[in-house]
Parts: structure tokens; sequence; C-alpha cells
């Protein structure tokens, strides 16, 4: 009898020694998110000056009209916007700071100067050019597509084409503004 008993209790140990049966599981979704704004960004521009103008000094019926074109060299500026937006130029022509264009043949002078801005990609695929002509109007602006990160081109010129008449003497000065925001 001893011998069964020893048996069954071997039996009790080996039962109890045996891992509980686990509870069903659970499982919970933890929702995340974040938030970034909309944002565009323009680098500084330099100041553009195009200096002494050169003009027809000689008598006869070309006298004192611009004889040439000026270019700036073209700034490289970093342009970037997460989101599509819109590009856009806009300024008025430079105005003479010494003069007014008042005189008896006021019809063959001008006290404004008309300019170009032309703001593009440095990659035709990344967005659309924009170009400003004073004697077109004072604003341009461009939609663009989708985000944009681009160290983009802005040439200004001066051109004998949107100046026809004798431009006053003085010093000429205009304030034109890049924009980067929503469509």
């Amino acid at each position: 009898m001893k011998k069964l008993i020893l048996a069954g209790a071997g039996a009790v140990v080996a039962f109890s020694s045996t891992p509980a049966l686990a509870d069903p599981t659970a499982s919970e979704d933890l929702d995340i998110s974040a938030t970034v704004l909309p944002e565009c960004s323009l680098a500084d521009l330099s100041p553009v000056d195009f200096g002494n103008l050169a003009i027809d000094t000689a008598s006869g019926p070309d006298a004192l009209l611009l004889t040439g074109d000026r270019y700036d060299s073209g700034q490289q500026t970093w342009t970037s916007c997460n989101y599509a937006a819109t590009i856009t130029i806009s300024g008025t022509p430079m105005e003479n700071q010494d003069q007014v264009n008042d005189g008896p043949d006021a019809g063959d002078f001008t006290d404004e100067l008309h300019y170009r801005i032309t703001w593009r990609s440095d990659n035709a695929n990344d967005f659309l050019q924009a170009n400003l002509r004073t004697t077109d109007g004072s604003s341009v602006s461009r939609a663009q597509n989708g985000a944009f990160h681009n160290n983009a081109i802005v040439n200004t010129a001066l051109t004998v084409s949107d100046n026809p008449l004798r431009p006053l003497s003085g010093t000429y000065t205009a304030t034109a503004t890049l924009t980067l925001g929503a469509i």
C-alpha cells in the first residue's frame, strides 16, 4: 500500500507543476499623429544697382535716349514651400528721386524707368517661371502644383525697348517684392 501512495503523490506533484491556462488575449489600437504647419521660406536677395546708365550724348533725333540694356548677373536664392503655393513678383517702375517730369517737353521725357524680373527654377521641372515687366503691370503670379525646394535664379534687367523716352537726370529707385504664399 505504501507504493500506491507514493505513486499518487508523484502524480499530484506532476499535475501541480504544469502551467495554468492563460486568459484570452486583449489588444487596443494606439492612434499616433503629428502636424507639420504649412511653411514657405525665401532666402535674402541682394540689392540690384544698374549704376550710371548710358545715354546718347550726340545731338540729333536720338539725343538723351538710353543706349544700352543693363542686366544684373543673376542671384540664386533658396525658394521652398512644403505645400502647393503661389510665387508672386510685384513692383512698380523706378521713380526719379530728384525731378518730376513736368517741363514743357514732358512728352519726350520720363521720370520713371521700367525693369523686368524673372524668377525661375534652376531645374525646369521644379516650378513655373514668373516674369514681371513693369511696362505690363505691377504684379505677376504663378501657382505651383505641389511642394518645392529649389535654389532659384532671380534676374533683373533694364532694357531700352521698355524705356523709349528720354530719362530725366537723377537717381531712380523702386522696391520689388517676391512672395511665396497660399494659392
